[in-house]
């Protein structure tokens, strides 16, 4: 039997989907040990990718369970997209008329959006990057969970792709990215959930590469990006500085370049 909303899930439902998630969880559990005892069989390779597929592809059809933020994503992109500020206004203000203009570029298709945004008294907390993700899955098709769950797919593939590079700039087997690839909560709460947290990693891991590679600038660019999507990255900053204070002869002002730099990024 379905699930009827976000916070109107039958019990036995929720109690089935416990069930399954403790079971995914130890047999995801056992992954490593298994990583381990084939990490020289490359033919496996192709086998996780096409699994860590089929399990992203398998819920792109799927409702939604005990997750109705992306009403919030549906809304802040339209708004975007339509040239105007999500900070302005919440959603609570736009229901209630007091930017009819902006309700009415929306159209009667928003009413049910607007209806089942959790918090709608609450302004639009979600950075700037971010922000042009939403409007983007709005310009593919507006207040459509398909097309925001292509958009999120998609950041969940450069992901996976990323890891693979970084991987190999370590020196270890591909077949460690499906802890990553495998995850059955990340493809819950990224697929079927729609969450936007996704949207940052391709960003992040990007960020580690480069660092790892020692292009200080470009790391601090993708770090800032990430943190564009979620503001979380941030505190990792200290550590994408710390080679700046290593390498020998750096002037104090490349320094203050390098962090405004950052800041300048992180708060366009």
């Amino acid at each position: 039997a379905g699930f009827e909303g976000a916070y109107r899930t039958p019990v036995p439902a929720t109690l089935r989907l416990v069930a399954l998630g403790m079971t995914a969880g130890l047999l995801f559990l056992a992954l490593p040990a298994l990583i381990r005892r084939t990490a020289k069989a490359p033919a496996l390779f192709f086998w996780m990718l096409g699994i860590g597929l089929a399990m992203r592809l398998v819920l792109l059809p799927s409702t939604p369970i005990l997750e109705d933020d992306y009403h919030r994503y549906f809304l802040d992109g339209a708004v975007v997209a339509l040239a105007h500020s999500p900070y302005q206004h919440a959603p609570a203000d736009l229901s209630e008329g007091t930017a009819p203009e902006i309700l009415a570029q929306l159209g009667p298709r928003a009413d049910d959006v607007l209806a089942r945004v959790n918090h709608p008294e609450i302004r639009s907390v979600y950075p700037a990057l971010a922000q042009i993700f939403f409007a983007v899955s709005y310009k593919l098709a507006p207040f459509h969970l398909a097309a925001w769950r292509g958009v999120l797919l998609l950041a969940d593939m450069a992901s996976m792709a990323l890891l693979l590079i970084l991987l190999k700039q370590l020196g270890r087997t591909p077949l460690w990215a499906a802890l990553f690839w495998w995850n059955p909560l990340l493809v819950k709460e990224l697929i079927n959930g729609a969450h936007m947290d996704g949207l940052l990693l391709p960003f992040l891991i990007g960020a580690l590469l480069l660092l790892l590679r020692r292009r200080h600038w470009l790391a601090n660019f993708a770090l800032a990006c990430a943190a564009g999507v979620k503001l979380w990255p941030i505190v990792l900053w200290p550590f994408f500085l710390r080679p700046c204070f290593e390498k020998q002869g750096l002037e104090r002002h490349d320094f203050k370049k390098k962090a405004a730099f950052f800041l300048a990024v992180l708060f366009f």
